[in-house]
């Protein structure tokens, strides 16, 4: 049987619900069957420092959170998905494709 994983993956959780909602309602019109997995949340602590001279022990922290998402389809037409991929695709979402079969 043939699937194929798609992969989410932005810094906005709020961009990606958004996508993730168009996303599932039009591959039902295109009657695909999925099923959405939701990958844990990476995150990364940067320190700089603010004055390298004199004073070294000012510091700042910077956080930078990843989020994203699996989605496995099953029954699907592959040019169709590629196509409501280019339809609705969002600047700051990006999505790695993978075809998997026997």
């Amino acid at each position: 049987m043939n699937f194929l994983k798609l992969r989410l993956v932005t810094y906005n959780s709020f961009l990606l619900q958004k996508f993730l909602k168009t996303l599932l309602n039009e591959l039902k019109l295109k009657n695909c069957h999925f099923s959405v997995i939701a990958l844990p949340i990476r995150s990364k602590l940067f320190t700089v420092i603010k004055s390298p001279f004199v004073n070294k022990k000012a510091k700042e922290q910077f956080k930078i959170e990843t989020f994203g998402r699996l989605v496995l389809l099953k029954k699907f037409d592959f040019v169709e998905v590629i196509q409501v991929l280019k339809k609705i695709s969002h600047e700051g979402i990006a999505f790695k494709i993978t075809l998997k079969g026997r």
